[in-house]
């Protein structure tokens, strides 16, 4: 569930609540995760603003959770370019970056004793910075004045302490969604 706070010319400001859209962990992952236990969903709440104006686009947004689950704060900003090729054809390309607290990168990335013990990793205990930098490229097509197609590649890396964590087995991760958009 979300709420605009503001739709005004080029910005946009909201607010959401709702669950995490993935799963964070099940030790059916990987032969690593079987020893670290299960990361659940949880409750999340978000901040999230844009700013849209010819060719420039950022975005940036706060999700914490707010479930109590330990799964802390990310902050993400993502910059991009877009380009008309047709009247309802738009391209898009820019970097982005997100920013995790310590428990976060603790919850996720981290290995306690007790996991360390079942899982002969040694111990590790991350702390807050930018986990991850991406490059995004998209395309957007309307097909009418309120329905529009969308599509993104994303190729990120993780950096810091999530990339050097003893549980990362790639550092490198390309990723694709599609959506169907319907603007009130």
């Amino acid at each position: 569930m979300s709420y605009a706070l503001i739709a005004d010319g080029p910005w946009r400001v909201g607010v959401g609540l709702g669950m995490a859209f993935e799963r964070g962990r099940t030790v059916s992952d990987s032969a690593i995760a079987a020893g670290l236990g299960d990361i659940g969903r949880t409750a999340l709440g978000s901040v999230s603003a844009s700013y849209h104006s010819g060719w420039f686009g950022a975005r940036g947004s706060v999700v914490t959770d707010v479930g109590g689950h330990q799964q802390g704060t990310r902050a993400s900003l993502d910059l991009d370019a877009r380009y008309t090729v047709l009247p309802n054809l738009v391209l898009s390309a820019g970097p982005g970056l997100t920013w995790a607290d310590r428990a976060y990168t603790r919850t996720y990335f981290g290995v306690n004793a007790a996991q360390s013990a079942a899982t002969g990793l040694a111990a590790y205990d991350p702390g807050a910075g930018i986990n991850t930098l991406r490059f995004n490229i998209g395309a957007m097509v309307w097909l009418s004045s309120a329905w529009s197609l969308s599509g993104r590649i994303t190729a990120s890396r993780l950096q810091g302490d999530a990339g050097a964590s003893p549980i990362t087995e790639q550092r490198s991760q390309t990723s694709s969604a599609l959506f169907a958009n319907y603007r009130f």
